[in-house]
Formats: C-alpha cells, sequence, structure tokens
C-alpha cells in the first residue's frame, strides 16, 4: 500500500477506537515517515489511556473506602447519640422517681396529703412571682422621669 493511503486507512483506523495497528514506514522521505508518525501517536494514546484507566480504578477504589469510612463514622455517631438520649431518659426517669419520693416523705406530707397537692396553686404564684420580678428589667437609666 502507498504511504499516503495507508495513513488516512491508519487515521481512519485510530479514530474507530483501533490503538493497535501496524504500519511499517515505506520510504525515507516525509511521505513515508507518515505512517510511523501514525504509529507512535497510537502508542501514545494507548498509553495514556491505560494510564487514566488506572488513575480511574484508582479514584474508585479511594472513594468506596472514603464511603465505607464515612458510613462507619455516622454509624458511630448515631450510636452514640443514641447512648446519649437513653443516659438522658435514665436521669430524667431517676429525677422522676426522686421527686416522687421526696414528695411522699413524711415530712412533707399535711393531713396525709402531700405538701405539693395543697400549697400548689401557692407554690406556683410565688414562682411566677419571683421570675417576673427577675424578668423586670427595672428603670430605664436614660428613662424620663416625670414628677
Amino acid at each position: 500500500m502507498k504511504p499516503i493511503p495507508q495513513a488516512l486507512d491508519t487515521a481512519n483506523r485510530l479514530a474507530a477506537g483501533e490503538m493497535h495497528v501496524n504500519i511499517a514506514a515505506t520510504t525515507r522521505d516525509e511521505t513515508g515517515q507518515m505512517p510511523a508518525a501514525l504509529k507512535n501517536m497510537a502508542d501514545q494514546l494507548t498509553r495514556i489511556i491505560s494510564e487514566v484507566r488506572s488513575s480511574v480504578d484508582s479514584i474508585a477504589s479511594a472513594s468506596e473506602e472514603a464511603s465505607a469510612t464515612a458510613q462507619t463514622i455516622s454509624q458511630a455517631a448515631s450510636e452514640e447519640q443514641s447512648n446519649g438520649v437513653t443516659q438522658v431518659n435514665g436521669a430524667v426517669g431517676q429525677l422522676n422517681q426522686a421527686t416522687k419520693q421526696t414528695a411522699s416523705s413524711p415530712a412533707l406530707m399535711r393531713n396525709g396529703q402531700p405538701l405539693g397537692t395543697t400549697l400548689g396553686p401557692s407554690v406556683q404564684d410565688s414562682a411566677i412571682g419571683a421570675f417576673s420580678a427577675r424578668s423586670d428589667p427595672g428603670p430605664r437609666p436614660n428613662a424620663a422621669q416625670h414628677d
């Protein structure tokens, strides 16, 4: 085959994705060197594609490892959060039990009734009054005084 038709055939085969082409230089002039240049180009493209595939495989592997690590961390965080909620629930339960025991203590009973039931509204009013007094900012420093 002549150099130019051979170069065209090689270029079309490369364009179709066929990277393993066998081309022989037929002459030493520029036209004869073109098929060898195309062969060199095909070899370099094959090497580059191989390197890209290897890099893609490495990235995919690292991505899978990162995903597995993130999932492990997420599970551990969920377990810690669940343990924290369980501890808080346990503490609230203990506090509730201690409050019930204290409320039913003979020292806090009047006429067989817990003090909280007989004094409830007045204690509640006192608590609201104390809170309101703490919430009241009092007179403002720059407020105009009226006589």
